[in-house]
């Protein structure tokens, strides 16, 4: 029977903004390569117990304020491990390798190219995605976004827009990029680029475009996908995508007639997830907060964010 493991992790940041790794050690599996601080949950600890005793033990630092980021799962040939990862929002004490493990602090943009391990890397999503993601109406014009990207209400933006042709979509897309890049918001297609389309390019794709791919496409920065079941998560996972956006979570005024989710169902699909995971569906800026509680990333939204 394949032995299973509760895992507190944390996730420390210093003034620089860097986030804190730790080298795994030799004789440990995986050895060499780095990972986010943290250990296993002893029997009658909580979360929050376990992984303020195991930042004292690993990095002598003292706990005082922390929230949860994200819960990931992953399988290795002779275990299975639930990593409960947490934002160490305030500690005591300058982070050290107590015992004997090397540590680094890097730059949150640097995290891919950092050697983490596996199972470390929907984290490092987790940590670099924001908690609010705004999608633009359908019927936006180009005016429009570029108004809102001139103050944006979140920095994560998917140019959502299934009626425009794809030539008139990628023709505004030069000078949306360059406003979003002035004012520090990712933005996303609503669809792949065609063949030989020049430039990196982040993707928000359906559930149905996503199902016709056996693995992530080329050349692009972030990769999402629209899911509304526990398959299409797998599968999106399973392809490589960075984050999915699962809903919906409560009755919208676009979709009277669907049965929402709820809080508690949206929690236990999410948790079985592999990636970060925004809610969206009837749901605003307040509810990012109630996201983070049932493991979520945060929040999608339309009308709240635009």
């Amino acid at each position: 029977m394949r032995k299973s493991l509760h895992i507190a992790v944390g996730v420390l940041t210093n003034s620089a903004g860097e986030v804190l790794i730790a080298q795994r050690q030799a004789g440990q599996s995986g050895a060499g390569e780095w990972e986010f601080p943290g250990g296993k949950r002893h029997p009658g600890e909580s979360v929050r117990q376990a992984l303020a005793r195991e930042l004292d033990e690993e990095l002598g630092v003292t706990v005082r304020q922390c929230t949860p980021l994200i819960r990931i799962r992953h399988a290795y040939p002779d275990r299975s491990v639930l990593l409960d990862t947490w934002w160490v929002d305030d500690y005591a004490g300058v982070p050290r390798g107590v015992e004997g493990q090397a540590t680094a602090w890097v730059q949150t943009e640097a995290l891919p190219q950092a050697g983490l391990l596996a199972a470390d890397a929907p984290i490092a999503n987790a940590i670099r995605l924001p908690a609010k993601y705004a999608i633009c109406p359908p019927d936006a014009t180009d005016t429009a976004l570029l108004a809102w990207l001139a103050a944006p209400k979140a920095r994560l933006l998917r140019v959502r827009r299934p009626a425009v042709a794809d030539a008139a979509y990628w023709r505004a897309w030069p000078a949306l990029a360059d406003a979003a890049c002035a004012s520090g918001t990712m933005l996303l297609a609503d669809r792949l680029p065609s063949a030989g389309q020049a430039g990196e390019l982040s993707v928000h794709i359906s559930a149905a475009r996503a199902a016709e791919l056996q693995r992530r496409p080329g050349g692009l920065a972030w990769f999402g996908v629209s899911c509304h079941t526990p398959s299409a998560l797998r599968h999106a996972a399973a392809i490589g995508a960075d984050f999915a956006v699962l809903g919906q979570v409560k009755t919208t005024p676009s979709h009277p007639g669907r049965k929402p989710l709820g809080w508690a169902h949206w929690q236990r699909w999410v948790d079985a997830a592999q990636l970060p995971v925004y809610a969206i569906g009837g749901l605003r800026e307040d509810d990012v907060a109630v996201a983070r509680t049932h493991g979520g990333q945060g929040v999608a939204a339309i009308r709240d964010f635009w």
